[in-house]
């Protein structure tokens, strides 16, 4: 039996090659989900999306729904031929519901320009557990009316700007302990605290006319009655809940249904088929050619012998192609010439100086700096490393013309490698430590104690829980983004090209 098309499947390269074309020949393929392995500069990327949106063309498939996290912060996926935005919590720090859609309107434009139809953005997901390793500072916050209006403002920019909006991870996976990238998260709040709190910004997008959701990978055992079920596979989160509940008419997508909260329990084909059958319309796989073939296979099998499975899938394949006629309506993007001044106003006013008991700011300009710095091997599954940010703070420390020597360390160093970096301290140095999610790990926190009790800068470059860590007597920031700009705006403070009162 012939199905609609409904899965999102990634692409191998950044090349129209004959892999990709076969890709999206496939009649049960509706689009494709962007990555860094696919995107080297805007020249590029509008060669492939428009060779590959003609070979549709070509064998009268219809539009190719392109999709990417454009998030900004840690998950931006293009980052050269569009701006990036320090993120979620930067915007939840400083900025303003008029700033939250003139961000939303640029990137949409930006987005539609290059050739992408579908943002896989905003999260609306709430920072309720301090240190949540897959939200963190892709929230807004904790206040729900804050991530609601802000969330609510960047959907509306989104959409104007030419692209379709997706909030995510409906109903919240705020509170997970655990990254569904590596497992199933279990959330264990009573229907009345989602309704309360996790809710509400989704229920704003759904007045500002987002045009998808996304269903979140975590269990709420609340609303199973105690089974625990990826809400991926529950009719009562899609059906009860976000469609009849919160009224919402648009497009439902899964997470990538080979991340650990779901591949590591059910084969892509199974997962499909549960996905549908609770409602979703567009499945996602995003990296294993073989589970894209076999959810095709099986749901295509399933079809055949599920006459209920068949009415949702050609429920779904309306839905899509309504989503699709809209897109298609949408006038011609222009792209904007003041987003790059947006986004360091914003990652200047989030900037935040927790304290400064030895008045190392601003910094001497003689003296020579040491700034201990981490990274790769920190990341979640969703994040990406910022290719802008070059050589990270020291860099742009350089750039205003002060000595610096970057000593780079690991995610979580070991024992000798802290001994190796502590070697390379001047012993007159100005020295600071860019943390990036030393709460996290045991290395960064063996180093920040052995950098002694004061006379240290210390940087929270991403979550901002890494500044209780500091002792009493260091300098203490926060900048809550640990992209390119937000770098530029921490190295400018540094300077005393910014001023802020502690």
């Amino acid at each position: 039996m012939k199905i609609p098309a409904l899965l999102m499947v990634g692409l191998e390269g950044p090349r129209p090659d004959a892999r990709a074309r076969q890709v999206v020949s496939d009649p049960a393929v509706a689009g494709v989900i962007l990555f860094g392995r696919n995107i080297l500069s805007p020249p590029q990327l509008r060669e492939l999306l428009g060779e590959l949106t003609e070979e549709r063309r070509r064998r009268g498939l219809p539009l190719l729904l392109v999709a990417v996290d454009q998030e900004g912060g840690t998950v931006t996926r293009i980052r050269r031929g569009a701006t990036s935005f320090p993120g979620n919590r930067v915007l939840g720090e400083g900025g303003s519901e008029r700033e939250a859609y003139q961000q939303g309107l640029a990137t949409g434009q930006e987005l539609a320009t290059l050739g992408v139809n579908l943002n896989l953005a905003p999260v609306l997901d709430l920072y309720t557990i301090p240190g949540n390793p897959s939200t963190s500072i892709r929230s807004f916050g904790p206040d729900p009316e804050r991530a609601a209006l802000l969330g609510a403002a960047l959907i509306r920019g989104l959409e104007e700007g030419g692209v379709a909006a997706t909030a995510k991870h409906f109903p919240g996976k705020g509170a997970a302990r655990i990254d569904s990238h590596l497992a199933l998260p279990r959330i264990l709040r009573t229907r009345e605290q989602l309704a309360g709190r996790e809710l509400v910004p989704f229920r704003r997008a759904v007045a500002a006319g987002v045009s998808a959701m996304m269903i979140s990978h975590a269990a709420y055992p609340a609303l199973e009655d105690g089974k625990i079920l990826p809400a991926t596979f529950s009719r009562n989160v899609q059906k009860h809940w976000l469609r009849d509940e919160l009224g919402f008419s648009g497009i439902i997508i899964t997470d990538d249904l080979g991340m650990g909260a779901i591949g590591s329990s059910w084969g892509a084909g199974e997962a499909a088929v549960a996905a549908l059958s609770a409602g979703a319309d567009l499945l996602l796989l995003c990296h294993e050619r073989g589970q894209q073939e076999e959810a095709r296979r099986t749901l295509t099998a399933a079809a055949a012998d599920q006459p209920k499975l068949a009415q949702a899938a050609a429920a779904a394949g309306k839905r899509l192609d309504a989503l699709r006629q809209d897109l298609a309506d949408r006038p011609t993007a222009s792209r904007s010439r003041s987003a790059r001044r947006l986004a360091g106003n914003l990652a200047e006013r989030a900037l935040r100086i927790v304290s400064d008991p030895g008045g190392l700011i601003p910094l001497d300009p003689v003296k020579p700096v040491t700034a201990f710095q981490f990274g790769e091997g920190g990341n979640t599954g969703a994040e990406e490393r910022d290719p802008l940010d070059g050589g990270g703070l020291s860099s742009f420390l350089e750039k205003l013309g002060y000595q610096v020597s970057r000593v780079d360390l690991p995610a979580d160093p070991t024992p000798t490698q802290i001994n190796q970096a502590l070697s390379r301290r001047g012993p007159k140095d100005t020295v600071i430590c860019c943390t990036l999610d030393a709460y996290r790990f045991g290395g960064q926190r063996r180093m920040i104690a052995r950098l002694g009790s004061s006379g240290v800068i210390g940087a929270a470059l991403k979550d901002p829980r890494d500044s209780v860590l500091f002792p009493r007597g260091w300098t203490a920031l926060l900048t809550y983004s640990p992209v390119g700009v937000s770098l530029e705006a921490l190295a400018l403070l540094l300077a005393g090209g910014i001023r802020k009162a502690e």
